[in-house]
């Protein structure tokens, strides 16, 4: 049985979905069915952190949100997605040209008027008690068992949402470092100073951390083992955290900020694994969040000269 989807009302609210669209000048709304990022990945075939990198971009536009955690995409970013893709894969453009070609995506998408999104919501359920079964038990030790107990549905229902506990715990770890700057990526993104950006970036991951540590050394011990999806989706993640920090390494190296020689990937992780650590004594208490990040920044400006 096909998995059921978000949708609107397509006759009652067609007008006002044409107009929250517009800026999709390319697109006629033919349908409208609303997304989760999952979900957008697994129709587009677009891997979660390559769609996140492309909103960064400016090539397609953000999820519209209905809640503080809750999000999702519409046909016209499925159908962006698609001309993004034969674009990059087929005509072997590179994303500057295909910025120019297909013109920047706005920073915000409101809903339609009346809009009015239907869901089980079960999935969300699921994906809720796995997580915190997963960060109290660890992987290994929760069972589908424990998972369709806890979110009092019965297996039938697991499967129809997932394959395995596999595919649950992956996106789990999408939901959880799905937030890690949600709150504050955009007024990170619009920082042009580039000291001022890096520091609001140190403040977002230490005032995160407690939210997603866990999870993360779930993933971290699963990585460890045979499973490749595991391994794949740890240094994905990883990734996700430190190519923005890569970044603004690499603007500071072109203002003579850092030696000319910095591997800024290399530099990145040594401040990810330093700022990890760091988090752990705020936690702990031993020091203020404020006196974490002056610490971070007195490093990441000063020790990467040395």
């Amino acid at each position: 049985m096909d998995r059921p989807q978000p949708f609107i009302d397509s006759q009652r609210h067609k007008s006002a979905a044409v107009r929250s669209f517009r800026s999709y000048p390319e697109t006629i709304v033919k349908s409208t069915r609303y997304y989760k990022i999952s979900e957008l990945s697994r129709i587009s075939s677009v891997p979660i952190p390559t769609i996140r990198f492309y909103i960064r971009e400016g090539l397609l536009a953000p999820a519209i949100k209905t809640g503080k955690t809750v999000a999702f995409f519409h046909d016209a970013h499925l159908e962006r997605l698609g001309r993004i893709k034969k674009l990059r894969k087929e005509d072997g453009k590179s994303i500057a040209h295909i910025r120019e070609e297909l013109g920047r995506m706005p920073a915000h998408e409101e809903m339609p008027e009346n809009a009015v999104i239907t869901s089980s919501g079960k999935r969300d359920v699921i994906v809720a008690a796995a997580i915190a079964l997963f960060i109290k038990k660890g992987l290994s030790e929760t069972s589908i068992d424990d998972i369709v107990n806890d979110a009092r549905i019965g297996k039938g229902t697991f499967y129809r949402y997932f394959r395995d506990k596999t595919e649950l715990f992956l996106e789990c770890a999408d939901s959880v470092f799905h937030d890690l700057y949600s709150n504050v990526w955009q007024e990170i993104r619009r920082e042009r100073d580039i000291r001022k950006r890096m520091r609001k970036r140190a403040e977002a991951f230490f005032d995160s951390y407690p939210r997603w540590i866990d999870m993360m050394n779930q993933l971290r011990y699963a990585s460890v083992s045979d499973d490749r999806f595991f391994r794949e989706k740890f240094h994905s993640v990883l990734d996700q955290i430190v190519a923005p920090i890569a970044r603004d390494l690499e603007v500071l190296k072109k203002e003579g900020g850092v030696p000319p020689d910095l591997d800024c990937r290399e530099a990145a992780y040594t401040l990810m694994g330093m700022a990890e650590y760091s988090a752990a004594l705020i936690q702990g208490k031993a020091y203020s969040a404020a006196e974490v990040v002056q610490l971070f920044m007195d490093f990441a400006l000063n020790g990467l000269k040395k």
